[in-house]
């Protein structure tokens, strides 16, 4: 996630230290863990967190790792983070969990996989610079993509140096 969901559930809070990332997004996740594990019960549990973009400017928690390890010996690791830029293109949720069992794999992925890239200060772009953009899909399709009406990426590239 990105903070605009920090900022505005800390701005929400008399105390920054009731809630974080896990305790607020985090849940959801462990829900559906929780329902995949079958009723397993856990025995063990660590976590760590950090607070280095957010703990500054709100007093509250970054992200949260964490790990549990459930009675027949399955484990469970989890990250949650609100730290990510306030221009990043999950604004809201992005949610991936992976389910490995001997008898498979099941994936739930709302991610938007591919290469993207955000940062806090304006970008420059060579084909049309655009100060106010931070987020760059860096496309994972070989070719490249349409944008602006062009075909932009590797092909181009190739071809318009020949």
């Amino acid at each position: 996630m990105n903070r605009l969901v920090a900022l505005d559930n800390y701005k929400r809070t008399d105390d920054p230290s009731k809630i974080s990332p896990m305790v607020i997004s985090g849940t959801h996740a462990l829900d559906i863990v929780m329902w995949m594990m079958e009723a397993k019960k856990p025995v063990e549990l660590y976590a760590r967190s950090v607070d280095k973009a957010l703990g500054p400017l709100c007093k509250g928690i970054d992200a949260t790792a964490g790990m549990i390890i459930f009675e027949d010996g399955s484990i469970h690791h989890s990250a949650i983070s609100w730290a990510l830029p306030t221009v990043w293109p999950g604004a809201v949720y992005s949610l991936e969990v992976r389910h490995h069992r001997d008898e498979g794999v099941l994936t739930i992925d709302d991610t938007h996989p591919g290469y993207c890239s955000g940062y806090h200060r304006n970008q420059s772009e060579g084909y049309a610079p655009d100060a106010q953009r931070r987020v760059d899909f860096l496309g994972s399709y070989p070719p490249g993509g349409h944008a602006l009406g062009e075909l932009r990426g590797p092909m181009r590239e190739e071809t318009s140096s020949g």
